[in-house]
């Protein structure tokens, strides 16, 4: 649609659609302006949570609230008066708004997804990532995602009204050359080459997980084993929920905008104005998975609760369920210590080692030889730690 067009596809839907979308993305508004803004305080007033790589999730989350701070509301206002209310003007500002916040929001993703990747499955080289580095790269994703939704500005392709006209977007006419090639390089560079990062990245963290969990010395009721086989199943709900929602949100609109801007017809009004409408719910969804599920996070929001009654119910049951888990670890360990400790001499006694004393009994006994690879295990944001063996090598003579 050009700029001196009016927007009469507004026209083509019923009142009561409109006004349904209003609903929705005000619904969508509140939800996650609640969500991502009570984060951000939490992340903003607690110094021990701003670590390296929770800098990339408050990146996000601020991408987030300003998605529904500053991109929603025009649309939503627009749905409920049945047509748009804010100009050309408004309509390019809204569209780039839009487009810089959710390619931005990806690119994130995408960094995020990364940064997981090398912890995990890259330990040795988890050192480098520190703030500096954690600083380029979100200004990296800000600005990728600006050059691409500025372009549009400066002449190739261009901001039109969308669907039912009540919001805007990038322009998906096939038969402009302009628009025709921008598309296809944005669908290369802003949804398939990021889609294959994460799914790359989660598929080696989870493979590396599983890795850990199944190849430990110990037996699968040992405490190690169990806890590393927790952390597997904990992983790979995250990582489905993670790839799920990006996939669930965006995809229906890269459908819709694929099938219009390669010629294959136009669709019907309600469904691409679903399709972006919907894309915007994934601001909403981010701060729940990232940020609420982390057990540190939920304690340090658990905190700023002003009701001291209600907050100290919730940090009760959140001790309790540490406490649970500890027991339940403990319990595995003293059933266990005798297997160990058996398995551990026969093992010593063939490769030459000076048997343990019966003294050690009680500790928790590593093989000196797999002691880097048998005492790696994650902790449960995801990272990993060594369990504290230092003085178990004194005990073996080679």
């Amino acid at each position: 649609m050009t700029n001196n067009e009016t927007n009469t596809p507004a026209l083509l839907l019923s009142p009561l659609i409109l006004t349904s979308l209003g609903v929705y993305l005000t619904i969508a508004i509140v939800i996650g302006t609640l969500a991502n803004g009570s984060a951000l305080y939490v992340f903003f007033t607690n110094k021990q949570l701003r670590s390296p790589t929770n800098m990339f999730i408050i990146s996000l989350l601020i991408c987030d609230f300003l998605m529904c701070t500053v991109g929603a509301p025009l649309p939503a206002a627009s749905n409920f008066a049945h047509r748009w209310l804010w100009g050309w003007s408004g309509c390019v500002f809204h569209g780039f708004t839009v487009y810089i916040l959710g390619l931005t929001n990806l690119y994130l993703l995408t960094a995020i997804s990364v940064d997981r990747y090398i912890i995990i499955a890259k330990p040795l080289q988890a050192s480098k990532i520190n703030h500096r580095v954690v600083g380029i790269s979100v200004f990296l994703c800000y600005f990728f995602g600006f050059v691409w939704s500025f372009l549009p500005l400066v002449g190739w392709s261009e901001y039109v009204f969308e669907g039912a006209g009540t919001a805007c977007g990038i322009s998906y006419d096939y038969n402009s050359a302009s628009a025709f090639s921008y598309n296809i390089a944005i669908f290369i560079n802003c949804y398939w080459i990021p889609i294959f990062i994460m799914i790359y990245c989660y598929y080696y963290v989870f493979m590396t997980i599983r890795s850990m969990a199944r190849n430990t010395a110990f037996d699968r009721k040992s405490r190690i084993a169990k806890r590393n086989l927790r952390i597997e199943k904990k992983m790979a709900k995250t990582i489905a929920l993670m790839i799920g929602v990006f996939m669930f949100a965006w995809t229906p609109y890269a459908v819709a905008a694929f099938w219009v801007a390669f010629g294959f017809g136009e669709l019907p009004v309600i469904v691409s104005t679903s399709a972006s409408m919907f894309a915007k719910s994934a601001s909403v969804w981010n701060p729940l998975i990232y940020v609420y599920t982390n057990k540190q996070f939920r304690k340090a929001f658990y905190e700023k609760i002003p009701c001291s009654g209600f907050r100290s119910k919730l940090i009760k049951k959140e001790e309790e369920k540490e406490a649970e888990s500890e027991e339940s670890d403990i319990d595995d360990k003293s059933k266990t210590t005798g297997q160990k400790v058996t398995h551990l001499k026969v093992q010593h006694m063939r490769r030459g080692v000076t048997p343990i004393n019966d003294d050690d009994d009680a500790g928790e006994i590593t093989i000196c030889e797999d002691i880097v690879a048998d005492a790696i295990t994650l902790d449960d944001d995801g990272k990993k730690e060594e369990i504290e063996i230092k003085d178990l090598c004194g005990s073996c003579q080679a």
